[in-house]
């Protein structure tokens, strides 16, 4: 009757008991290998693997003692989807593929069926003569060829029949380290680069060779041209199609130059700018005389590169004991490449409020005077990076701003200006009007701009009807407000441990109407005007949201408090649709709440990126303002579920792990968290981890 890890599991099930609070994420968190890093567009976080990948079909093949499937059929979500390692393999640092076949090699030449790359099977093994220190794989003739390499000594292969590989041939090269095959001829490069005619794979021959000015690292082969990279020379271009006669065309310059991917008229070049700040640059080689930088990708520690169509899949890892992941690149963008996801970064400091409406963003750079810059982004769901379209400057310095159709309503330190943005890449300002010296919030709502001055203790209503020339219709003191926001005519505001409630149904008169009391501070609140309810107002305090009904402004009424939901305090608020973006103070999460239901809002799933200045939506992704003067897109078009939460209540508790203990004890795949297709206690670690990491 006892589970067969009981001792496991008492440990651990003593550990969760302590845990009946969501749990935050690791201030650096891993993300499972089994889990797609949906908070990060075109990056995958997997198991420590090989800096290069093979392609197969719509799936990525990677190596480090074991076999890795990814599924890359959505460049920008790769997945992994499996991890096989065949029984007494001993080491495994290389794959080709042919095929539905990967050939593994390192201790062993072991084949491995992938005619369904869920399910991996072992074809065969061949023990080849010597240890594995390189190996290319490739098709002459009609005939799949391996070529291992074990110093200067080269054997050759025939694993056309993978059921029965055939030794063919051997020599030896006077090149070593980088190898590539180029039709039915093999290149070799090191000091040297080497061109041999594979076409009898009995009798390899030397056709050429070519003297190198150094010892090259990394080699591709594409369209008759060898892309050789050494260090400190960089990236040199060879012809290679009179393999007799290799010639250079041309050069590229580039500091501890170590790996290259060509296709298509653009190139990839792993480089160092500095000691350990590795980039990635997107270089333009349709004239090899004349190579042309489009573009350098900082992402420190890439080590690898796979073209996969108009993609480039970046493997990243600081060494192959340290878990890899999989950034993707999309080279289809007019005057250049753009990281999927990638940040937007400004040469100054971002001011903390950011806006967007459709595809455009508006952000506020410091400066003397500050800098109103619009980004426009591709539309959705293309990933691409945003482009300035226009600059633009405040009168004054800029302290926060709304939009509104097409208006733009920007509030500086003691002044509104209000800007028409129907047409984005060209903002005009329609209007500046005086409203006091200490601002604080803003809400617009109906053709109603309305201002809290904190200096004054002021609460400003205007018309805005004629934007060029706002009406002031009432300023009343005494409300004590901040943080404001609007449905209708009811307006929400903070007010230390308190909820305000303002009616401004006569704008020239507006009165507190009832406040709502916490036991805690109140950090944040968002008004929407429910097709049902009316009016209601979600209040975030510390770990928790209230929903309040404010159909009778009198009487704010408690329609759900939720439970523990986030940890902290939450600098703002956000809503798009029926969910609810809660963004803490100081962390990398960002906690999604459905809220269809108003009277019983649940966590559905976590963002994890950089703390968070401000937050806006575009289309479908959020816009998040971040430390380190960067505007960060995250895709937005599926809620994300938390791995974890195995019974769906939106909080990691005992009782996911009970859930878990009754999947294991039936042999659940479900609870096959290590992917192994076995039911071990190393399945309990990998759902610890993944409990460890939050929701």
């Amino acid at each position: 009757m006892l589970p067969r890890a009981y001792a496991a599991i008492t440990a651990m099930l003593a550990t969760m008991l302590l845990w009946s609070v969501p749990s935050p994420a690791a201030a650096d968190p891993t993300i499972s290998v089994q889990d797609l890093v949906r908070a990060f567009p075109g990056r995958l976080n997997g198991e420590p693997g090989s800096p290069e990948y093979e392609r197969m079909g719509d799936y990525l093949l990677g190596v480090n003692d074991q076999l890795f499937v990814i599924d890359a059929s959505d460049p920008a979500h790769p997945r992994l989807v499996r991890s096989f390692r065949p029984t007494d393999a001993g080491n495994i640092e290389f794959v080709g593929v042919a095929g539905n076949i990967a050939w593994l090699g390192g201790d062993r030449l072991i084949a491995v069926d992938l005619s369904d790359p869920l399910s991996p099977v072992e074809r065969t093994r061949f023990q080849p003569r010597f240890h594995i220190h390189d190996m290319a794989l490739g098709v002459v003739g009609g005939r799949v060829l391996i070529v291992l390499r074990n110093g200067l000594l080269y054997q050759v292969l025939d694993v056309t029949e993978p059921d029965a590989p055939v030794y063919r041939g051997e020599f030896r090269g006077q090149s070593g380290p980088t190898m590539a095959f180029a039709g039915d001829r093999l290149l070799l490069a090191s000091g040297l680069l080497e061109i041999y005619d594979l076409s009898d794979p009995d009798s390899p021959a030397l056709l050429g060779q070519l003297t190198l000015d150094d010892m090259a690292r990394s080699m591709d082969y594409n369209n008759g041209i060898a892309f050789v990279v050494s260090e400190p020379d960089g990236l040199t271009m060879i012809d290679v199609s009179d393999p007799t006669t290799p010639s250079v065309l041309g050069r590229y310059r580039a500091t501890n130059a170590h790996f290259v991917r060509a296709s298509g008229g653009v190139a990839l070049l792993g480089a160092t700018s500095a000691p350990d700040n590795l980039v990635v640059e997107v270089l333009d080689v349709r004239d090899p005389a004349e190579i042309a930088p489009i573009r350098s990708y900082p992402s420190t520690w890439t080590r690898g590169a796979t073209l996969f169509g108009r993609h480039a899949l970046l493997a990243n890892a600081r060494s192959l004991s340290q878990p890899t992941s999989i950034t993707t690149l999309d080279l289809s963008h007019p005057g250049g490449s753009a990281v999927l996801g990638e940040p937007w970064r400004s040469p100054v400091v971002i001011r903390p409020d950011i806006a967007a409406r459709g595809r455009f963003a508006f952000v506020v750079v410091s400066g003397r005077p500050d800098t109103l810059t619009v980004l426009e982004y591709p539309a959705a769901p293309d990933p691409g990076a945003p482009f300035v379209v226009a600059t633009v400057n405040p009168q004054d310095v800029f302290e926060r701003m709304e939009i509104a159709g097409d208006l733009l309503v920007l509030q500086t330190v003691d002044s509104l200006e209000i800007w028409s943005i129907a047409d984005p890449a060209a903002p005009a300002r329609l209007s500046t009007t005086f409203v006091g010296g200490n601002p604080d919030s803003l809400a617009i709502e109906d053709g109603l701009v309305y201002v809290v001055d904190g200096g004054d203790n002021e609460f400003l209503v205007l018309d805005i009807a004629d934007p060029s020339n706002p009406a002031l219709l009432s300023a009343t003191r005494g409300l004590s407000l901040r943080g404001i926001d609007a449905a209708g005519p009811i307006i929400v505001g903070r007010s230390g441990r308190a909820v305000r409630v303002i009616d401004a149904t006569d704008p020239a008169a507006p009165m507190l109407a009832g406040e709502y009391r916490s036991d805690q501070a109140i950090d944040a609140v968002l008004a929407h005007d429910h097709p049902t309810l009316g009016p209601i107002a979600y209040v975030a305090t510390a770990f928790r949201l209230v929903t309040l009904g404010l159909a009778d402004p009198t009487n704010p009424i408690v329609l759900f408090e939720s439970p523990a939901l986030y940890p902290g305090d939450a600098i703002t608020l956000h809503r798009r649709g029926d969910v609810v973006l809660v963004n803490p103070t100081g962390r990398r999460e960002k906690y999604l709440v459905d809220v269809s239901d108003p009277a019983a809002t649940r966590l559905i799933g976590t963002l994890f990126d950089r703390d968070a200045f401000d937050a806006a939506w575009l289309d479908d992704a959020l816009l998040l303002s971040s430390p380190g003067n960067t505007i960060r897109r995250l895709d937005f078009r599926a809620p994300i579920s938390c791995d974890a939460d195995l019974d769906g209540n939106g909080r990691l508790d005992v009782f996911d792990f009970l859930e878990f203990i009754n999947r294991y004890n039936t042999e659940d795949p479900a609870s096959d968290y290590d992917l192994d297709g076995r039911f071990t206690v190393m399945d309990f670690l990998a759902y610890l981890d993944l409990f460890d990491a939050g929701c």
